[in-house]
């Protein structure tokens, strides 16, 4: 598999918004894709590992950050099979 294409998206914040979300401005875009992630996940616009590759987090981390924010996770018995199938491969 090759590198994947990207695009390049630029946002403008007031410095005051900035300062109120309290997150360092060179964090503020990989913030910014985890809660993308979720929100579009949420709506059923990414699959769950689109999700978490946009957000840079494993699909453990992304659970775990809804559940710190309280938003619900979409997950159905035939994901829950398929993790389990996974995991029995891995000897887990």
């Amino acid at each position: 598999m090759g590198i994947e294409k990207t695009v390049k998206i630029e946002m403008e914040f007031p410095a005051s918004v900035v300062e109120w979300m309290q997150i360092p401005a060179y964090e503020l875009a990989s913030e910014l894709k985890k809660f993308l992630g979720i929100y579009l996940y949420s709506k059923g616009r990414l699959t769950l590992q689109q999700a978490c590759d946009l957000a840079g987090m494993t699909k453990w981390e992304f659970f775990e950050l809804n559940a710190d924010l309280r938003i619900p996770v979409p997950y159905d018995l035939e994901e829950l099979a398929q993790d389990r199938k996974n995991l029995e491969e891995l000897g887990v």
